[in-house]
């Protein structure tokens, strides 16, 4: 069903205050934290919340708990709110001297090994995965996901992080482990990802999947008129 005028009109109103599209647009490539937020755009936590409620409300943003520490939360920017974003802003604020993307987790078994797989699939450009404390084996339903979807896997095993990961490429950690454990990399983002093995069923794996598909088409799409001409590693 279309939108009406009024619920239209509504939705403008939300998106006119300028506190509120800076979240939009500090959360649109990666996931914030409140304090995070409040900080970039320079005004205080309660009037932050009351931003939040608004746009959570607008269906603009969602706030999910940390997988790592319950009492952290997340802000992420839903699929709707995407065509009212300012992507030459978002591509002067990437910093990609590479252009290459790396994507983290913890065991570079899931997560990190499907997301390295969905950006060269979908965007031919070079990629890597590792994990902060690699695990032993890919996940057997991170092989049955990727094959469901015809997406070809980069890697057979896991590897560490530290030996894929160059200074000047754009990290993105998928776990919110490997989020704090990777701070000093100059050039990232973060998506808050669950961890599919944790229930290890295949509804999980999928639900993963679609949201790293989701969110590998939204930095694809902002990045892609940066590429030509780019430096790579190989």
């Amino acid at each position: 069903m279309t939108m009406d005028w009024t619920d239209r009109a509504w939705l403008h109103g939300v998106l006119a205050d300028p506190h509120r599209l800076a979240v939009l647009h500090h959360v649109a490539l990666g996931d914030e934290s409140p304090k995070q937020l409040a900080e970039f755009i320079g005004i205080p936590m309660p009037l932050l919340s009351h931003h939040l409620n608004v746009l959570a409300e607008a269906g603009l943003i969602t706030r999910t708990a940390s997988e790592k520490d319950r009492r952290k939360r997340f802000v992420t920017l839903t699929s709707s709110a995407f065509g009212y974003l300012d992507r030459e802003w978002l591509r002067d604020r990437l910093h990609t001297p590479s252009g290459r993307v790396v994507f983290a987790c913890t065991h570079n078994s899931a997560r990190s090994v499907l997301a390295a797989a969905l950006w060269s699939d979908r965007f031919h450009r070079p990629t890597a995965a590792g994990g902060t404390t690699p695990g032993t084996r890919i996940h057997p339903k991170t092989v049955r996901t990727a094959r469901n979807h015809r997406v070809p896997l980069l890697q057979d095993t896991p590897v560490s992080l530290d030996a894929v990961l160059h200074e000047s490429d754009l990290l993105v950690t998928v776990c919110d482990a490997a989020n704090e454990q990777v701070l000093s990399h100059p050039h990232r983002l973060h998506w808050s990802i669950p961890d599919p093995a944790t229930p290890n069923d295949n509804k999980s794996f999928e639900k993963a999947f679609d949201q790293i598909s989701q969110r590998i088409s939204r930095l694809g799409n902002v990045l892609r008129p940066t590429w030509e001409g780019a430096i790579t590693h190989e």
